[in-house]
């Protein structure tokens, strides 16, 4: 019983071994050169209570994929010689699986079959070839043409090198065509003073890709960002107008010293160099005045002020003259001493406040309110004209002033 179990299991093995591998290209495979068992799989469980090792499936399974493979069931072939290897590995089987994917237009499965059949052989054979490896490598470079799409990758400027899955794998300039398995790609695209280039790309089975790239140059900015006072008014950056104020916009401009010019007729201009740094936004406030401001109430006021402050003086110092003679203890030598006096302490205040005035009015500067940006406005100096009056033993003391 035991002698003719093992006769069985002898007989299932050729068919594996010799009945389609090394098939020729352009049919099905032959008939086995040895007639198999009549039983379609060797039974699961063989008499006399013994298991089929992972091998006798393994070679069972193939036998299935092989009769499948003689009647042109290529895709029943497929999956028998497929469970066969995953239960137990023989070298004839990754042959027949590699041909039914080669007849299925099966790229990958085809590639990698036959590539597994080789290692095999090789590792079987002390790294000798097949008798069929010419066959066997025109199959896998059948099978590669078919599948591989032409990729063409090009950029602007011309001349960045390519490289593949990491920076330091370059496979050519641009431009670039080449042929790439079906699959996802990383593509890096590198040029001298230009921004690198990282993208992933899917390349589709007998699909033609066209990648493009426009390179970005290698700037090393910063950015400026300007706040006028005034509306209206140009600015030119290193002698380039880029707008009007109130200006939203940040350019970005090349590190290093830059020249800013804001103006506006009827205005004061502006005229400063800056700097840009890297990576930073650089701040500008920029206030502009009215060049001749029209007069205000501060310049009628503060002339009107000094006449008056001037000729208070002036009655005052005649008042004096006339005080001279006449005698100290006489009605007329009091009077002209008061008005002598009212003369010198009225106009000196008047005058200085009349002069404080006109310094003020000189000094501030000035915008038309229809002209004003309300984020840009600036305040006025804090100038003050001050007034005094203090009793005294004989009269009364008045003094003026500005205060800043």
């Amino acid at each position: 019983m035991t002698s003719r179990l093992l006769l069985l299991v002898t007989m299932a093995l050729v068919p594996a071994s010799l009945g389609l591998a090394k098939p020729p290209k352009e049919a099905p495979p032959p008939p086995a050169q040895t007639e198999p068992p009549k039983a379609e799989t060797p039974p699961a469980e063989p008499p006399g209570g013994l298991t089929l090792t992972p091998k006798d499936r393994a070679t069972a399974l193939a036998k299935e994929g092989a009769e499948f493979a003689r009647n042109a069931q290529y895709a029943e072939a497929a999956s028998k010689f497929q469970q066969s290897v995953l239960v137990f590995p023989m070298t004839d089987v990754f042959y027949n699986l590699a041909y039914t994917h080669e007849q299925l237009g099966d790229w990958k499965g085809c590639v990698d079959n036959y590539t597994a059949y080789l290692a095999g052989f090789r590792g079987e054979h002390d790294r000798a070839d097949p008798p069929e490896i010419a066959a066997v490598n025109r199959s896998i470079e059948k099978c590669r043409e078919t599948a591989q799409p032409p990729i063409s990758i090009t950029s602007s400027p011309e001349g960045a090198q390519v490289a593949l899955a990491s920076r330091d794998r370059v496979v050519g300039t641009t431009p670039f065509e080449m042929k790439l398995d079906p699959g996802s790609y990383t593509i890096f695209v590198l040029k001298d003073g230009f921004t690198p280039v990282e993208t992933k790309v899917v390349v589709q089975p007998k699909q033609p890709g066209k990648f493009h790239f426009d390179l970005r140059p290698v700037v090393n900015s910063g950015k400026v960002r300007i706040k006028a006072n005034i509306r209206d008014a140009m600015i030119f950056i290193d002698g380039k107008n880029y707008g009007i104020t109130p200006f939203e916009d940040t350019p970005e401009l090349e590190v290093g010293r830059h020249q800013v010019v804001v103006k506006r007729d009827d205005y004061t201009s502006v005229n400063r160099t800056f700097e840009i740094t890297k990576g930073q936004t650089t701040e500008l406030d920029v206030d502009m005045f009215l060049t001749n401001p029209p007069p205000s109430w501060r310049s009628y006021l503060g002339w009107t002020s000094i006449s008056l402050g001037a000729l208070a003086i002036g009655g005052g110092a005649v008042a004096f003259v006339f005080a001279e003679d006449e005698f100290n203890d006489t009605d007329d030598f009091e009077q002209l001493e008061l008005f002598q006096n009212l003369g010198y302490y009225l106009g000196g205040s008047l005058f200085a406040v009349g002069l404080g005035l006109v310094i003020w009015e000189a000094a501030i500067d000035r915008v038309n309110d229809d002209d004003l940006i309300q984020a840009g406005i600036v305040p006025a100096p804090s100038i003050m004209p001050i007034v005094g009056i203090a009793p005294t033993d004989d009269g009364f003391f008045m003094s003026g002033g500005v205060r800043f």
